[in-house]
């Protein structure tokens, strides 16, 4: 797994949250437990506001990027096709031919797309 700035930034942010959350509880319950447990229970809160800071940061540096726009007012080129996986689980005949009944109405429905069942 590469190992980028922004996930290094985020894990320190969320280990820094977490010890000021620690530090304060030791300080006022003097208790190990309590605060062993606090210290946890915060580690969720502060990925989740690191990851927002983090979000928050990268996009006033960079920017927002717009995509172009697509055009498929006269009909959808061959290079823009869309292949669409569906993993099914059957566990009997009736939901395979429901599944295949649903499949069947939206490719004739939208004849762009293809469909293919794992089971």
């Amino acid at each position: 797994m590469r190992d980028s700035a922004l996930s290094r930034i985020h894990f320190h942010l969320t280990m820094l949250l977490s010890y000021l959350t620690a530090d304060y509880a030791f300080a006022e319950f003097r208790n190990e437990f309590q605060t062993l447990v606090i210290a946890f229970l915060s580690m969720v809160l502060s990925s989740e506001i690191a990851i927002a800071l983090v979000n928050r940061g990268t996009v006033a540096l960079v920017g927002p990027k717009y995509l172009p726009r697509m055009n498929f007012e006269n009909g959808l080129p061959e290079n823009c096709r869309t292949m669409i996986v569906v993993p099914t689980v059957f566990t009997d005949k009736e939901e395979i031919r429901g599944q295949l009944e649903q499949m069947r109405f939206i490719i004739f429905r939208t004849e762009t797309r293809i469909f293919i069942s794992l089971y």
